[in-house]
């Protein structure tokens, strides 16, 4: 299987005025949500997401760039991806299985 498209969709999900000011003392920007639905040649998808405050940041379109056409199973461990990224080409590999 090879990803033929790789999409980004960036979330700001809103809290309740307790969580709000909960999550800001502590935790900073996990409000926004990057999700990455990695489309397949066969039609399936895979989802990811990250925390760009959290994690190792948003998915790069170099990142992007970089995984596009290739096959699916050979970028399975390759951190540099980006988390999203590499969460969405995990799940896609066990739908498939």
């Amino acid at each position: 299987m090879k990803i033929k498209e790789i999409q980004r969709i960036l979330l700001d999900v809103p809290f309740d005025d307790v969580s709000e000011r909960n999550m800001e003392r502590d935790t900073h920007g996990w409000h926004i949500v990057e999700i990455c639905r990695v489309i397949a040649d066969n039609g399936m998808t895979g989802l990811g997401e990250t925390l760009p405050h959290y994690t190792l940041g948003k998915v790069t379109e170099e990142s992007i760039n970089h995984a596009t056409g290739k096959n699916l199973y050979e970028l399975i461990w390759e951190d540099t991806l980006g988390c999203g990224l590499q969460m969405a080409i995990l799940d896609l590999c066990a739908k498939a299985a």
